[in-house]
């Protein structure tokens, strides 16, 4: 799927979503586009076009906490990881948490069981409280985002 935002005097006027050929051919006699596919957050009308860059209007924030699984684990430390492995051996509940990553498409930090997954992770002293603090409420990087 691409997606494409149309620009008419630095602002986005337009985005669409595998547009046709005369979609692209009409809005590109009056507006410049660009593909924006893999951009994260996705453009969207009213963002303005500065220099090479489309930036969001003032106050915009990211919403979406959904990281890849592996941008989950890696939030982790080293030393970190090596504790809850160690305690999945000997803990079902660590086992369990650990399983249902690996089987879910992507890590929603603003989900209550990821956020009392990684509390209980904290209560066994496998994470700081401002470690788990950290890994929950920073916004992804474009990276880490989930994209689907």
């Amino acid at each position: 799927m691409t997606t494409f935002a149309f620009i008419k005097d630095n602002v986005v006027t337009e985005v669409k979503q595998n547009p046709d050929e005369d979609t692209l051919r009409l809005l590109g006699q009056t507006h410049a586009s660009i593909d924006v596919t893999d951009a994260i957050p996705v453009p969207d009308v009213g963002w303005t076009l500065v220099g090479n860059t489309l930036t969001p209007p003032p106050g915009y924030t990211v919403s979406d906490m959904k990281l890849t699984k592996l941008a989950f684990r890696q939030r982790f430390t080293i030393t970190e990881l090596m504790g809850i492995y160690a305690s999945a051996a000997t803990n079902v509940v660590v086992r369990i948490m650990m399983d249902n990553q690996g089987l879910a498409t992507y890590v929603d930090l603003s989900r209550s069981d990821t956020i009392s997954g990684v509390g209980y992770l904290a209560s066994l002293g496998l994470l700081t409280s401002d470690r788990m603090t950290a890994i929950l409420t920073t916004p992804p990087t474009m990276a880490e985002h989930y994209r689907p």
